[in-house]
């Protein structure tokens, strides 16, 4: 449920958004196998799990400008998310067999109740400003996110002599702000233009992470984790043409330090990187186009992953963040050939250090811990529309491509290859009197998530629109709503386990939208602010 209202009058604009969303998931459930088949004593491990949630999301806003002019604004913009996440468990039952047994050896039993409330606050004050033909922009963003998690964790054992019956409980703190100040600017000049910049990142985060108690499901000691992090960034881009040739020529520099304390040892980087980027396209003739482009970007892991938490969703399955995870470095060409209103598309994305998740086995609980991969990407995407009657036309998109993998650290632990490929069919439909359905279908073969083979299955969407007059329309959407439980299957075949689950999920969903417009009103120069790549770090 969304509210919007705005008041404009002479150079004073002003926009107050409201949004609050509630969803709620259950039913959902997992089914898997585990075999330790290289260990010292093989065991088979079997286990379904069940897991329901359900949370609350608001968004507060507000954006205030003073528009002296087209090209003269000083605007101002803030931001507060409260989220809250009262209940999401996962009740688990496990069988234990040896490899030549029919019955279960032992068995567990578990439930994890997991509660999250998170606030997010952000507010930035922008200055536009023009000097003949120099555009100019000066802005200073500051954000702040907090969150509290506690969990309870009741295990209870059959036939285990290792195990006792445990209650553990876990509460994790963590707070991230932010400082970003930054200046840009563009300087035109015929088909020409250049444009410049600076920005730069202070970033202060913090985490604690309590154990009620040290057991061996639990690690040594508690998490606490602090980092100070600073990242400057220049940059600079050229884009002309010369009669059918159009290009573009930019390079960016990031010089970034990350210090951080875990548990007393010290988690420091420090990263340098020159990411160049070039654009060219040619135009053929009428409705013809070639165009090749090469771009290299880093992305940093948000402190989610970085941050050291541990939770529980079983007494044998547990998830930990990695505080020496490594900025991602992606390299990206492309050729792209567009005749008409059809295109095919060359890719080659060659990506070091991408942050996924690989699992190990700690006292026998196996933890899926964040950690960095390499992966290279090369394949075509084909896009085409299809005219079927005057009411009815579509857009496929048909994509193939190889996938490899491979750990990113010296000593591989795992490397894979794939060919995987994914259709994408969107129908439009068009009635009379402002009346349209849309319906989107996709699928995919299965493809390499990190260490993790994917699989999943078809999936349909519609949506369904009618504006009523100019004041009053409404739209529908249904995501998967002729399909009661979607499903993917994971395998994973590493080091001394061999893995495979299956994973069924309710994701029916319905959207009702209804908009009324009072009057038209006149257009505003409210200054929007673009979301930053900071957030996501927080």
């Amino acid at each position: 449920m969304t509210g919007i209202f705005s008041y404009n009058r002479g150079i004073f604009n002003s926009t107050i958004t409201l949004n609050h969303d509630y969803s709620a998931s259950t039913g959902n459930r997992i089914v898997a196998e585990q075999n330790f088949y290289r260990s010292v004593n093989p065991v088979i491990r079997k286990y379904v799990q069940h897991s329901h949630s359900r949370s609350h999301l608001e968004v507060y806003g507000a954006e205030f400008s003073l528009n002296f002019s087209e090209t003269n604004a000083l605007s101002l913009q803030a931001t507060w998310q409260p989220n809250y996440v009262p209940c999401s468990d996962f009740e688990q039952q496990n069988d234990f067999f040896s490899n030549a047994g029919q019955q279960p050896d032992s068995a567990s039993v578990s439930k994890v109740e997991w509660k999250y409330h998170t606030r997010f606050a952000n507010a930035g004050l922008k200055y536009d400003f023009k000097i003949n033909r120099l555009n100019m922009d000066a802005q200073l963003d500051w954000l702040w996110q907090d969150d509290l998690t506690s969990t309870d964790n009741k295990f209870n054992f059959e036939n285990f002599s290792i195990f006792d019956n445990v209650a553990i409980q876990t509460r994790q703190f963590r707070k991230s702000v932010a400082y970003v100040p930054s200046l840009n600017g563009n300087y035109g000049f015929g088909t020409s233009s250049l444009g410049f910049g600076a920005k730069y990142y202070f970033v202060e985060s913090l985490l604690n992470l309590d154990f009620s108690e040290n057991n061996i499901f639990t690690p040594e000691s508690d998490f606490i984790y602090s980092a100070t992090e600073n990242i400057f960034a220049v940059y600079g881009v050229f884009n002309s043409s010369i009669n059918r040739l159009r290009y573009e020529i930019g390079l960016r520099g990031e010089f970034s330090s990350l210090k951080g304390n875990f548990n007393i040892q010290n988690a420091n980087q420090t990263l340098n990187e020159f990411l160049p980027s070039v654009s060219i396209s040619y135009s053929i003739k009428d409705r013809q186009n070639i165009s090749l482009s090469y771009n290299k970007n880093i992305l940093r892991p948000p402190f989610s992953r970085i941050s050291p938490l541990y939770y529980f969703t079983g007494p044998f399955d547990a998830y930990e963040g990695n505080p020496y995870l490594k900025p991602a470095v992606l390299n990206s060409l492309q050729l792209k050939y567009l005749f008409g209103n059809k295109s095919i598309t060359l890719i080659y994305n060659n990506n070091k250090n991408v942050m996924g998740t690989f699992p190990f086995i700690r006292d026998n609980i196996t933890v899926q811990k964040f950690f960095n991969y390499n992966q290279t990407i090369v394949g075509a995407v084909l896009g085409f529309p299809v005219k079927h009657t005057n009411w009815l036309n579509g857009q496929y998109t048909l994509r193939l491509y190889g996938q490899t993998v491979e750990n990113a650290d010296a000593d591989a632990i795992f490397k894979a290859k794939i060919l995987t490929s994914s259709v994408n069919i969107a129908e439009n439909i068009k009635f009379p009197n402002s009346y349209t359905v849309n319906i989107l279908f996709n699928y995919s073969l299965p493809q390499y998530v990190g260490a993790d083979k994917i699989r999943t299955y078809p999936g349909i969407n519609f949506s369904f629109a009618k504006s009523f007059n100019d004041n009053f329309s409404i739209s529908l959407y249904l995501r998967d709503f002729f399909k009661i439980n979607n499903k993917s299957i994971t395998s994973r075949d590493l080091d001394d386990i061999s893995f495979y689950s299956t994973n069924y999920w309710d994701s029916r969903s319905i959207n009702i939208s209804l908009t009324y417009k009072f009057y038209k009103g006149r257009r505003t120069n409210t200054k929007t602010f673009n979301s930053d790549e900071i957030g996501n770090r927080l």
